[in-house]
């Protein structure tokens, strides 16, 4: 997680679709992602993924799966794109 992002991605209690940081400066410096399939807190990940979708399917490549993880790789070739909060 880059500098001065949340550490929690709670719907509600922190954030929410209006007010959280720009997915440009969370995604900036990040190569490899480890989706859940399971949550301790299920309302976050539909949370999630109406916040990191659109960027993760048009930056990341899916490349392995278990029955609990799905992980994702910055497809090649991609440049993350610097970002402020």
């Amino acid at each position: 997680m880059p500098r001065g992002a949340p550490l929690f991605w709670h719907e509600h209690r922190l954030l929410d679709d209006a007010h959280h940081p720009p997915v440009e400066f969370v995604m900036q410096e990040v190569t490899h992602v480890m989706a859940p399939k399971r949550s301790m807190y299920p309302a976050s990940g539909p949370f999630l993924w109406r916040i990191f979708g659109d960027y993760l399917r048009a930056h990341f490549d899916r490349t392995a799966e278990s029955d609990l993880w799905t992980l994702y790789v910055r497809k090649p070739g991609d440049k993350a794109v610097s970002g402020e909060w």
